[in-house]
């Protein structure tokens, strides 16, 4: 469970953003349309990328069911679950699908983090006459 303690951290953070008052995050934003929607994004391929990270430096090999499953299916599940609860139980958030897209847009963007690793270890591999 403790394996990945930064991807914890992160899915703390986002839980902890996601369900505070507004009022209690001190910092004031501009009022910028869609920056929402960029934070949102921001906040899942980070957390995204941060799991990918430290899955790809514990493992020698990708195990895709596993990681599917925990490192998109999940996020994303996480991702509209908040959003469904924000608005049914908080009076002072909403539930918005355009959260959810822009969540969901930051999982699967953060799918590069494998795909790069991939491509280096795919080069990496060759021998010189592969090149």
């Amino acid at each position: 469970m403790f394996r990945y303690p930064f991807s914890l951290v992160c899915i703390a953070l986002i839980l902890i953003l996601c369900f505070c008052h507004p009022s209690a995050i001190p910092v004031k934003l501009p009022s910028v349309l869609g920056l929402d929607k960029i934070a949102h994004f921001i906040m899942y391929v980070g957390t995204c990328s941060v799991i990918w990270t430290e899955y790809l430096l514990r493992h020698s090999r990708i195990h895709y069911v596993r990681t599917l499953l925990f490192a998109v299916i999940a996020p994303i599940a996480l991702s509209g679950a908040i959003e469904i609860i924000q608005g049914a139980m908080t009076d002072f958030r909403g539930a918005d699908i355009y959260d959810f897209y822009a969540n969901t847009a930051g999982v699967l963007t953060a799918l590069l983090v494998p795909y790069g690793w991939w491509l280096s270890h795919k080069k990496i591999g060759k021998t010189k006459e592969e090149k």
